[in-house]
């Protein structure tokens, strides 16, 4: 008969994960070496504080650090259960604490010893973990392919159908029996948006609603993408491999073209290589390997195992572990250092060791110290063995420290005359900048309103070990740098018959721009040998479009009209208040009940006389009054308000 030797087994763990684990990048305000400087210099104040008691400190009292990154997650409940079925060690797993406390920096003092979970396996099998952050954009590529593959299919459909109205229409015109302008309407019915839009809008709702999908506007699709994505790139696969194949397995991933994994596996096939050959290379068929059949761990403490008791196993969540990476340039993973927490009780901290620009990367893993019965290596003496394992870690967070704050606009924007110079000169302020990173100014001109500004010139005073690329081309003939700021501007090539409109904006050390300062119209004044200012438009206005808050009417007051005697009036609201959650009603409309009313003036332009109406609305809501209008002396007619329409927001 024959007898094969038992098949090996395959350990695994599974110690409780930390969830909710949120990294959130803080930027504070500039300094110069930011891009460079990562040692996170502490104040004297914060020195003495332990890393567990970062997550404590009140973000205000932080106001003087310049950036951070500052993590928060769940608390871990582990469960008393004790399972007698189970194998020792998964019991260990779930039986009570009974643990005195650990000593200082106990975690730190046996960092080395810590044994993961995703690698916790015997000689055997190997133990592989894949996180793909990029799987966004893989997927895009994927969908927007089937998208457009769809779309081209309609376009061709569509195409062919042209050609061949229009092979009839040449046939017709030659023929003499139809005219260009019939071509034209049937042109414009054949290949119209009936045709081309309507259709194929039909056909993507029909195959859209069998997906379950609903349509949103752009700001909600945005965001519903975004989140959507963020969850799959936290989506992480795990498994163990046998050693003996477990570069056909991996190779089989790496060269599959729709691999979501391919690039993550790619880099591990010459290590995988060599443990398949080493484990090949060292079986022996005749022979029972013990190594292949036990797990050997590396203990934190041991000691004998008393004879004439009943072992219990014991476990106890000691503390966790942020494991730490920069992602380079070339989008490798550099580790550095983590950040280990001592406290069980711990749900926040923060990492002050971080460089303005760059990308890193964290996770987190709950520390346990576990204690079951174990063999010596000296003899086979039965010990109790205490080890601390760590759990699966949570998913990779990416963090860029970058800040996407625009720079607020030039304060006390103002032009003077200059009688030295004879030229006007642009004067303005800083601006309130907690971030203190204003590190340009930009003086710009235009002629009129319905003309582009044009950059005059742009003061640099960026003082940045490593200047941040500006999202702006700017001439380089336009760029004047300086050491300290400079807060105002000749304007020496001033035509003093034109009008010129001035404005300035601020740029900050990452390359962002401020919207339009005030805008102010300058003309010179022969007689008076100086200039004359307005005002045509406030502070705040973007930069796509200079004329948002130009102060000129948006509706023209008077309406011209002949050969009428008689006059209705309509009273058709859209909305007549409006309601925000948590505020009282705001009315859009005056009423009667709080004395307000709208006059009309009618102007004969002929026998230069006039006549003023009167327009009161009266709230139906308040008063008892019925109809829609009512006559009333004085030339005063009255509308009462016949319903009340609210909005939330």
């Amino acid at each position: 008969m024959t007898v094969s030797f038992p098949s090996k087994p395959i350990v695994s763990i599974n110690a409780p994960e930390v969830n909710k684990f949120k990294p959130n990048f803080v930027y504070n305000f500039f300094t110069k070496d930011e891009r460079v400087d990562d040692s996170g210099k502490l104040q004297p104040r914060f020195q003495k504080i332990n890393t567990d008691d970062f997550g404590k400190i009140d973000l205000k009292e932080l106001d003087n650090v310049p950036r951070f990154v500052k993590f928060s997650w769940s608390s871990i409940f582990l469960q008393n259960l004790v399972n007698p079925t189970l194998p020792l060690l998964a019991s260990s797993l779930l039986s009570p604490a009974g643990f005195a406390s650990v000593s200082r920096n106990f975690i730190k003092k046996n960092y080395s010893k810590i044994h993961k979970e995703e690698e916790f396996t015997n000689h055997s099998f190997t133990g592989i973990e894949f996180q793909d952050t990029a799987i966004d954009g893989k997927l895009y590529l994927m969908t927007s392919g089937s998208v457009a593959k769809k779309i081209n299919s309609k376009n061709i459909i569509i195409a062919d159908k042209i050609d061949k109205n229009l092979d009839f229409v040449a046939e017709q015109v030659d023929t003499n029996n139809i005219s260009l302008l019939d071509v034209a309407k049937f042109l414009a019915g054949t290949i119209g948006t009936s045709e081309i839009s309507d259709q194929l809008i039909i056909d993507a709702l029909t195959d859209l609603k069998s997906a379950n999908t609903t349509f949103l506007d752009n700001s909600e699709t945005l965001e519903l993408i975004e989140d959507t994505f963020e969850k799959l790139k936290t989506v992480k696969t795990r498994f163990k491999v046998n050693n003996k194949f477990i570069k056909a397995a991996l190779t089989t991933s790496a060269t599959d073209p729709l691999g979501f994994f391919a690039d993550e596996v790619g880099p591990l096939l010459s290590e995988a290589d060599l443990i398949e050959k080493k484990a090949i290379g060292g079986t022996n068929i005749s022979t029972i390997d013990q190594a292949e059949y036990e797990i050997t761990v590396d203990p934190v403490s041991t000691k004998t195992s008393p004879s004439d008791t009943v072992f219990i196993p014991k476990k106890e969540h000691v503390g966790y572990v942020i494991d730490k990476f920069e992602r380079s340039k070339n989008g490798k993973l550099i580790p550095l250092n983590p950040i280990i927490l001592e406290q069980k009780e711990t749900t926040s901290t923060i990492d002050f060791k971080v460089a303005y620009g760059r990308s890193y990367i964290y996770q987190i893993r709950a520390i346990y110290l576990v204690e079951f019965q174990t063999y010596s290596d000296n003899d086979d003496e039965i010990v109790i063995s205490s080890i601390l394992i760590s759990s699966d870690a949570s998913p990779r967070m990416i963090v860029e420290c970058i800040e996407s704050i625009a720079p607020p606009v030039p304060s006390d924007v103002n032009v003077v005359w200059d009688h030295f110079e004879k030229a006007p000169v642009v004067e303005w302020c800083f601006p309130i900048n907690p971030q203190k990173d204003i590190k340009k100014w930009q003086v710009l001109r235009r002629e009129s309103i319905n003309d582009p500004f044009e950059l005059q010139v742009e003061f640099n005073f960026d003082d940045s070990i490593i200047s941040t690329r500006s999202f702006e081309i700017v001439d380089l003939n336009l760029i004047k740098t300086l050491i300290s700021p400079q807060n105002f501007y000749v304007d020496k090539d001033f035509n003093r018959e034109k009008t010129y409109i001035y404005t300035v904006c601020s740029i900050d050390a990452h390359g962002l721009s401020s919207n339009y300062g005030m805008q102010f119209e300058i003309k010179f004044n022969r007689f008076k040998n100086n200039i004359e200012k307005k005002l045509i438009s406030n502070s705040g206005a973007p930069k796509p479009y200079p004329n948002m808050y130009l102060n000129t009417d948006t509706f023209v007051d008077t309406i011209k009209d002949s050969n009428h005697t008689k006059m209705k009036i309509y009273f058709d609201p859209e909305y007549l208040s409006v309601i925000q959650q948590g505020s009282q009603e705001e009315p859009l409309i005056a009423t009667k009940q709080n004395n307000s009313s709208y006059r009309m003036q009618f102007i004969n332009i002929d026998f230069q006389q006039s006549q003023v109406l009167d327009i009161i609305i009266k709230d139906r809501m308040k008063s008892k009054t019925n109809g829609l209008f009512s006559n009333s002396k004085n030339n005063k007619f009255t509308i009462n308000k016949f319903y009340k329409a609210k909005i939330k927001d």
